[in-house]
């Protein structure tokens, strides 16, 4: 049987607030396994825990919540992970060069 937790317990173990959680189902970018139709709470399972950690992940290298929404809904593990790093490569640049533009007129 499969295990569900809160939204509270859920943003808990992500590293995130319940308040991310919901703005990511508005967004639709990670929909619940299970809402209760009486109280609206949400129930999210292991998989949405997985896929919110690796949205943080994909975060912390600048990637926009398109970007990520674009790679998540490939189905190709090779393709995701190329088009990740790709992103992160050439926002990494741009940051170097801003940097080193920055640097020159200083």
């Amino acid at each position: 049987m499969e295990k569900f937790f809160s939204i509270s317990k859920t943003a808990e173990t992500a590293g995130m607030t319940a308040e991310t959680l919901r703005y990511y189902d508005r967004i639709g970018l990670v929909t619940p396994s299970k809402t209760d139709k009486n109280t609206g709470y949400r129930y999210y399972s292991q998989a949405e825990i997985v896929r919110l950690n690796t949205i943080k992940a994909l975060r912390s290298m600048d990637l926009t919540l398109s970007e990520i929404r674009n790679i998540l809904d490939s189905d190709d593990l090779k393709k995701i992970a190329e088009e990740s790093l790709d992103l992160a490569r050439a926002r990494l640049i741009d940051r170097i060069s801003n940097y080193q533009a920055y640097k020159q007129i200083n």
